[in-house]
């Protein structure tokens, strides 16, 4: 039985040195599919951002009243503003400059923030 196995090992070593056809199907195949899978990846993320409503830096004045612009993001081409998360404070009666720090959990904005810098103005600045 072991020659048997044994010979018949052999036959379909020869038959695959004897035929290269096999492995490059296999070669084109991987090709195509890298090059199918990197183009649909391209065409699902081209429009995607994380990107501040309004300007990055806003001026108020002391006493001033700070506005809420928020952000938005597109992930994979689908809105994912709503997994945005705001951390910061402006204390308008202090002269300052504050950060607002706007994260996004999605998979695609990871590790990624975007900041916005309020600057309160005081009397004579």
């Amino acid at each position: 039985m072991a020659k048997l196995q044994t010979k018949i090992k052999r036959e379909i070593k020869k038959d695959v040195k004897r035929n290269p056809l096999p492995y490059i199907l296999a070669i084109v195949f991987l090709v195509l599919g890298l090059i199918a899978g990197g183009g649909t990846c391209y065409f699902t993320a081209k429009d995607d951002e994380f990107v501040l409503n309004d300007n990055a830096n806003i001026e108020i004045s002391i006493g001033g009243t700070y506005t809420e612009h928020g952000a938005k993001a597109t992930a994979f081409g689908k809105d994912v503003s709503d997994k945005i998360t705001i951390s910061g404070e402006v204390d308008s009666t202090k002269a300052g400059v504050y950060a607002i720090v706007y994260t996004c959990d999605s998979i695609r904005y990871k590790n990624v923030q975007r900041i916005r810098y309020v600057t309160v103005i005081g009397e004579g600045e």
